[in-house]
């Protein structure tokens, strides 16, 4: 990673590592490097892995985008980003860890061990089973909590990013893994910040249980490809970016 070693396999590196290291904030109030980067995605084609996987404005850039979607507000991001974004994951592959910033309004997490994974599996699998990408009630909110709490908190645990498959149905639904508001650029204190404490209770069939006092379909692939494709150029100049020029 590019905090400890020459090479760029960011799947369990802190974004506010990289951001120190090339010099970068992350700051969901001021949104103009993320457009920026995404902008240049789309017009160098970064979909292909050849470009986004190696040693490359494409790999940066994506290390910013990644940052900003999964720190910042779901509603933070104009929506060509929120949906944008997951065309060049495959290419691109997980990117660096951050989580998501403290909101007041929401209610918390379940504390988790990231050491067991065993809560994490199970619901995954139920959050597949049960189409929660498609919709996301009952069941479905306490799973993606859990997934949530695992992206957010555990930095060497596998398998987190499937969170992305679902957070536009359950953007809605989300909690807190922090019990206050952090500095996202900071390398090494992030994620290891006091989790909430509200309890898991395991459950051999059926959706993990909370105990705490608070508790349409959609877009193809292709669709959403061309959203991002069709809109950058209106998001960029909404933000008064205007062209990117090289």
């Amino acid at each position: 990673s590019w905090c400890v070693a020459d090479q760029y396999d960011h799947a369990h590196e802190e974004c506010g590592c990289v951001a120190q290291e090339h010099n970068w904030a992350i700051d969901c109030a001021n949104l103009t490097s993320v457009l920026d980067a995404y902008g240049r995605m789309v017009m160098n084609n970064c979909m292909s892995s050849a470009e986004c996987m190696g040693d490359g404005p494409c790999h940066e850039d994506y290390m910013i985008v990644v940052a900003h979607h999964d720190h910042c507000a779901s509603h933070a991001l104009p929506e060509v980003i929120e949906v944008g974004f997951h065309e060049f994951e495959d290419a691109c592959g997980e990117g660096c860890e951050i989580g998501r910033q403290y909101d007041a309004s929401l209610s918390a997490c379940p504390t988790i061990n990231c050491s067991v994974t065993v809560p994490l599996t199970d619901a995954i699998a139920r959050l597949e089973s049960s189409s929660c990408d498609t919709t996301c009630t009952g069941g479905c909110i306490a799973d993606y909590h859990t997934l949530r709490a695992y992206h957010d908190l555990c930095h060497d645990v596998d398998g987190v990013s499937v969170i992305h498959d679902y957070e536009e149905s359950c953007e809605d639904n989300e909690c807190n893994t922090h019990t206050a508001a952090f500095n996202p650029n900071t390398c090494g204190e992030v994620v290891s910040s006091t989790p909430v404490t509200t309890t898991v209770v395991m459950s051999t069939s059926g959706p993990v249980d909370f105990q705490s006092e608070s508790s349409g379909s959609k877009l193809s692939s292709g669709e959403k490809a061309g959203i991002a494709i069709g809109f950058i150029a209106t998001a960029l100049i909404s933000m008064g970016i205007g062209a990117v020029v090289y």
